[in-house]
């Protein structure tokens, strides 16, 4: 009967990514999205999973009303099969691209359950209004966080430690007297060794045969 031997690997990887979203036309996105309202971020992957921004210009609690709020979401396109904590951070960029310190929110959101939103906001309005880091009706955030990959099982099929039968081989009668006409002046020889002052000619299957680095240097 015949065995069936495999091998399998759970692997799992924590994966951190990083996604900036700019708002433009935040005067309109205010008046427009009123409080606990948002404007969802293009979704973007990391970890194989797809994850968007929710943007609230007024703010989504009742703790952070007149504040600018964002919160990181998972597209559930795994029907919530994952259910993973996942700790991230936003942080309002300034003009050189960089985050700036003490606009920097934590935040915690699990994979496959409902958003956490109770939160403080990023930043008051009219903080950001005032503020330099509102350019042109337009300004940038940042979201970090690491996620774990998908875990994934590779299986790997395994040679069966089954005894084989060699193969037959076949060596003709004559072999020997081939083998004189070859190694003498008959066969003409198709490579030439230079080992100090001596050339040897030889050929090349016989010097592949015995040795692996002819048979590498010869095969090409």
């Amino acid at each position: 009967m015949r065995s069936h031997n495999s091998a399998s690997a759970i692997v799992a990887k924590a994966v951190p990514a990083s996604h900036d979203v700019a708002i433009s036309g935040y005067s309109a996105s205010k008046i427009y999205y009123t409080h606990g309202t948002y404007i969802k971020s293009a979704n973007f992957v990391a970890g194989g999973r797809r994850w968007y921004l929710r943007y609230y210009p007024n703010g989504c609690c009742s703790i952070d009303r007149g504040r600018v709020t964002f919160l990181l979401s998972h597209d559930d396109g795994d029907n919530g099969q994952y259910k993973v904590p996942v700790g991230y951070n936003i942080s309002l960029l300034g003009p050189d691209g960089n985050p700036v310190q003490g606009y920097i929110t934590f935040h915690k959101t699990t994979v496959g359950e409902p958003a956490d939103y109770e939160t403080a906001g990023l930043i008051g309005a009219t903080d950001l209004e005032q503020s330099a880091y509102l350019k042109d009706d337009a300004f940038t955030v940042r979201c970090k966080f690491t996620v774990p990959m998908i875990v994934t099982e590779t299986v790997v099929q395994l040679p069966r430690n089954e005894p084989s039968s060699p193969t037959p081989t076949h060596v003709p009668a004559d072999v020997h007297e081939t083998l004189v006409r070859v190694f003498s002046d008959e066969v003409p020889t198709d490579v030439a060794l230079e080992v100090g002052d001596e050339t040897f000619r030889a050929h090349r299957c016989f010097l592949a045969a015995q040795s692996p680095v002819f048979a590498a240097l010869f095969t090409g």
